[in-house]
């Protein structure tokens, strides 16, 4: 949606915002409050997401991206915030502490990792790959399946 001459009108009044700013320590927080107070300011005509990211030094993308959060969700949208950094987890905590115990209990012992990848998917209803898995076991449990060869059975 573009609000290059849209006009977006704030409901929250500049004491609120002032006082949000001043509760908000966290920037990304605290830039969509003076977002918001710099529209308040200029409410006789719209302002462009290219300008108030410049005066915030923020790309207008992300101008765009929190005006329609105030507008999807108000207030309580801006005030919201999660950080979404870097690739989604693909092994949650659960997972990584069934890896382990699996691994280390000495009367279940799994000897390949595609039974470890269908016993995963059985029980947690994820399907991780072969090598994710494999780097997990190597590099943070300092575990490796060692699995007979057939030459040797």
């Amino acid at each position: 949606m573009s609000f290059q001459n849209k006009l977006i009108i704030v409901t929250e009044s500049e004491s609120e915002l002032q006082d949000y700013l001043e509760q908000y320590h966290n920037k990304p927080v605290a830039l969509r409050i003076k977002m918001l107070l710099l529209m308040k300011k200029n409410l006789p005509k719209a302002i462009s997401g290219k300008t108030l990211g410049n005066i915030l030094n923020v790309h207008e993308r992300t101008i765009n991206i929190w005006r329609n959060t105030y507008l999807r969700d108000g207030i309580n949208g801006v005030l919201r915030y999660t950080k979404h950094c870097g690739r989604p987890i693909v092994l949650t905590h659960d997972i990584a502490k069934f890896i382990e115990d699996t691994l280390k209990n000495p009367e279940n012992r799994i000897y390949e990792y595609e039974k470890l990848r269908r016993i995963i998917n059985e029980k947690f209803g994820r399907n991780i790959k072969y090598s994710t898995l494999h780097a997990f076991c190597t590099t943070k449990l300092n575990f490796k399946i060692k699995t007979m060869r057939k030459s040797h059975t």
